[in-house]
């Protein structure tokens, strides 16, 4: 028994996953503004393309499973106490998620089209890539911001577009696809998303 636990405190010790997290949360403090107990896992992960760490605030007793990816003038901030799935949040112009948040798998969450709606230029971007060149996400692209607010709930798969404000206490219904401003306090579901019902007050 003596045996088992050692090896077990051993296990624990060395657990790659463990590693590969505080490795992922040095990142995280090199590029954003980290508040107290603030939790990576080891898939998380942060893209920070622009000059300040001041462009990214996470607030106290937040945990992230998923990725951060801010362009050269994104701006992102995340309220205390709140989740981030497994998902992926793009910012090149201002991404605000409130306080109480729960962020589900697989949402994506982006304030702009990150790529320009010519074809033509499409294709430079794509040669670009290629090359190991980063792409604009600037010229002839456009960008609105996002704002996410206290209480919000946001299902599995869901994507959040640019220019969307999502009202306090709100829920996003799994796989939805929100294109335009959720009222508070209410459910919206479907493609594109629509309000289904108000919560109730005794539901808040």
């Amino acid at each position: 028994m003596r045996m088992f636990k050692v090896k077990l405190f051993f296990l624990k010790f060395i657990n790659p996953f463990r590693l590969f997290a505080l490795h992922r949360k040095l990142m995280f403090q090199a590029f954003a503004i980290c508040g107290k107990g603030l939790r990576i896992t080891h898939r998380a992960e942060i893209f920070f393309h622009g000059t300040s760490k001041n462009q990214v605030f996470i607030g106290n007793d937040v945990l992230i499973d998923g990725t951060l990816d801010i362009y050269e003038k994104g701006k992102l901030r995340i309220g205390k106490n709140s989740f981030i799935g497994r998902s992926r949040i793009y910012s090149a112009q201002n991404v605000e998620i409130g306080e109480f948040c729960l962020i589900s798998d697989n949402v994506c969450i982006m304030d702009s089209d990150l790529h320009p709606r010519s074809a033509q230029l499409r294709a430079e971007v794509s040669r670009k890539w290629v090359h190991g060149q980063f792409p604009d996400v600037y010229n002839k692209v456009i960008s609105a911001p996002v704002v996410i607010n206290n209480h919000c709930w946001i299902g599995y798969g869901s994507s959040i577009l640019k220019g969307v404000t999502i009202g306090e206490g709100a829920i996003v219904g799994a796989a939805s696809v929100v294109t335009k401003d959720v009222p508070p306090w209410t459910i919206v579901a479907g493609n594109p998303a629509r309000v289904i019902r108000e919560i109730p007050q005794n539901e808040r």
